[in-house]
């Protein structure tokens, strides 16, 4: 049976995903102050995740059967070469040296470049263990060297910014070009980039006209969600097309609006939520049998919503019910007790839906 526990060997905590969230995770060992080794086997992937007195000081992430998929940030963000990292990571396996370090030493990349790389592995990362909802997991407690010149994330901080993520990728993406598409400049662009915000800018000076949406993004090293709302940006004040025959491309503005709302209520959610996590974590306190609240919270909501858009955009019509995107294998079953079988909770129309969650007090 899966325990979550607190003993005095080297195990700090142990269990699996199906019963206990990923965020309340995360806030015990920040609010702790532990310092270890998170462990987290969700078939295929599989996530390690390095504390220093709570603070997150850097992620791992590798695949059955592939090698380590961490470095490849460094590729994908332009700063070295598939062949470069291939080479680091010959000396990596000789030496045991950290990939960040060694590229400093070869010159291929400096420790700000680095510094950048890592923080965006930290929060992909991050956003891969909150959308996972089963897999063993363990924590150790064990000696810890933080990165050079990256100072350890603070828990409460990283996953304000991955909610902030979650809520409004559904708003954001809905009607956004594949990430296959081509961005390429407009007549505007050839009157420079004046006036242009400095996420914007950064995006648009990767365009080539050759590298796909996706390698833009990537090589912007905004994310994927800052990187959507300048590529949006951008295409709203004419600065770039983007050339996608499957997919048209409309006007982001009222989406833009509608995230910067919905982004402020889930930041006041989650701070409250922190405040109470812990103690209920210890006892379980007002859980169901199965270890999960009974009450969902506002990650429960950004995950929910993720699905409705996913199944729209699936299916073409929102489902009827919530326990629809269980079927779909787009939500857990198990996630859908409690307070979200109440048909009140959940209410479609023609084009929309309503989403009513009672909230835990805290």
């Amino acid at each position: 049976m899966s325990t979550f526990e607190t003993d005095k060997s080297s195990v700090g905590l142990e269990g699996d995903l199906a019963r206990f969230r990923p965020e309340e995770i995360l806030q015990f060992i920040g609010t702790s102050e532990k310092t270890g080794i998170l462990v987290i086997d969700a078939k295929p992937i599989e996530l390690q995740f390095s504390f220093v007195d709570g603070r997150i000081a850097s992620t791992r992430a590798s695949e059955r059967g592939e090698a380590d998929i961490s470095g490849q940030i460094f590729v994908r963000a332009g700063i070295i070469s598939p062949s470069d990292l291939e080479y680091a990571l010959d000396i990596q396996r000789q030496t045991l040296k950290r990939l960040g370090a060694i590229l400093v030493e070869l010159a291929m990349a400096t420790w700000e470049q680095v510094a950048e790389a890592l923080a965006l592995q930290i929060k992909e990362d991050v956003l891969r263990l909150l959308r996972l909802s089963e897999g063993p997991f363990h924590f150790r407690t064990v000696p810890v060297e933080a990165e050079p010149n990256l100072a350890p994330v603070a828990v409460e901080h990283i996953l304000l910014d991955c909610l902030r993520v979650m809520d409004e990728w559904p708003t954001i993406s809905g009607d956004l070009p594949a990430f296959t598409a081509i961005p390429t400049w407009t007549d505007l662009g050839g009157e420079g980039a004046a006036g242009l915000a400095r996420e914007e800018l950064e995006l648009y000076e990767q365009i080539d006209g050759h590298r796909t949406l996706r390698e833009v993004i990537d090589r912007s090293r905004l994310g994927d969600l800052e990187g959507a709302k300048a590529i949006a940006q951008l295409i709203a004040r004419g600065y770039v097309v983007v050339h996608d025959p499957d997919r048209r491309i409309v006007d982001f503005g009222a989406r833009l609006k509608r995230a910067a709302g919905f982004a402020l209520g889930a930041t006041v959610l989650l701070a409250l939520a922190a405040l109470s996590t812990i103690p209920r974590i210890a006892g379980w306190e007002g859980s169901s049998a199965t270890g999960r609240s009974l009450l969902p919270t506002a990650l429960d909501q950004s995950r929910l919503e993720y699905s409705l858009e996913t199944f729209k955009l699936v299916y073409g019509d929102y489902p009827q019910r919530l326990d629809q995107l269980a079927t779909a294998g787009l939500y857990p079953e198990d996630g859908l007790s409690g307070a979200l079988r109440n048909p009140s909770v959940y209410q479609v129309t023609e084009d929309a839906y309503a989403l009513r969650l009672p909230r835990p007090n805290p």
